[in-house]
């Protein structure tokens, strides 16, 4: 087999493309936080850019998929101490779950320090550094190029913790349903022996979700969940969608649970299941969540871009 001419990949200086660091690469990286997604697995909502710490301004504060709160701090240049100590202000003054910081090179203390704090502070908060750089193939547009050069050991957090069996069970069962579901090109948090996870609608703001499989035997479920931050518009969103119940139950195969009080949540439920049963049963189950859980992507995506299209939420 005759091997095809490759290109070649050359480096630009990261000035060349963003002279400016908050005047140009943090409003960039605010619009585009999509590259962020697939470099980390998050599905990450820009709140805010230049958010007040303090004395400080966070370069980037954001939401992943659950909810939580990410911090991101940006530097076109080589990591330093002076935003080592800001990371750590951020972390405390804006309560982030997830701290990211974003540099050109990272130095080996830097590094360390990561791990040590990731190490210190157990499930409290995750420190990522990702470098980042432009290159471009021969003649073609230059293109940015994330890498992640440091993140929280889930492994030996999970070896510190005081672990049961059944959080053993639970943890490997959400993984094997994560696995299922990157193989299909999705996205998910990082994961935790915690009550569920999920996946992002293509409409900022919804959720589908899965419920975990605990020790008493009960229905799974799978749920579309309205996270915009807009209690109202939710509610306009949710009547909307409850005025096709018939017709999007029919597509499903099933009734739908509609919960309008509290969070706001539209549940598909499953068979019973244990986290004591079989492996394969619990294989059969997480195939279960993983079909439906994108069947409810599939039904309620449409729907919801057409309703935001007819109905936006009104800007405050």
């Amino acid at each position: 087999m005759e091997v095809p001419e490759l290109g070649r990949i050359q480096e630009l200086g990261i000035r060349e493309i963003w002279p400016g660091e908050a005047r140009d690469f943090t409003p960039w990286l605010a619009r585009e936080l999509r590259v962020l997604d697939k470099v980390l697995g998050m599905d990450l909502k820009l709140v805010e850019t230049e958010a007040p710490v303090g004395d400080l301004f966070l370069d980037i504060l954001a939401r992943d998929g659950a909810g939580q709160t990410v911090a991101i701090e940006n530097q076109l240049e080589a990591t330093n101490h002076d935003h080592l100590g800001r990371l750590l202000i951020y972390a405390t003054g804006c309560d982030a779950r997830i701290v990211i910081w974003i540099a050109t090179q990272f130095k080996d203390e830097h590094l360390a320090a990561i791990n040590r704090l990731n190490a210190w502070t157990s499930e409290e908060v995750d420190f990522y550094g990702v470098e980042v750089r432009v290159i471009k193939i021969d003649d073609s547009r230059a293109a940015p190029d994330f890498r992640l050069v440091v993140r929280p050991d889930t492994w030996s957090r999970q070896a510190r913790r005081t672990a049961s069996p059944e959080n053993e069970k639970r943890r490997q069962f959400n993984q094997r349903i994560v696995d299922k579901l990157r193989k299909r090109g999705f996205t998910t948090n990082a994961i935790r022996p915690v009550d569920w996870n999920s996946i992002p609608s293509t409409v900022a703001g919804f959720h589908y979700f899965w419920g975990m499989v605990n020790k008493r035997a009960r229905p799974v479920a799978v749920y579309l969940e309205m996270k915009t931050g807009n209690r109202e518009h939710e509610k306009i969103v949710f009547d909307s969608l409850k005025s096709g119940r018939s017709d999007i139950e029919a597509r499903l195969g099933q009734e739908l649970l509609w919960k309008k009080t509290g969070k706001i949540q539209i549940m598909l439920q499953g068979p019973e299941a244990s986290i004591d049963d079989s492996f394969d049963t619990l294989d059969e189950i997480g195939n279960w969540i993983v079909e439906h859980l994108l069947k409810l992507k599939r039904v309620f995506d449409p729907r919801l871009q057409e309703i935001l299209d007819q109905s936006p939420p009104e800007k405050g």
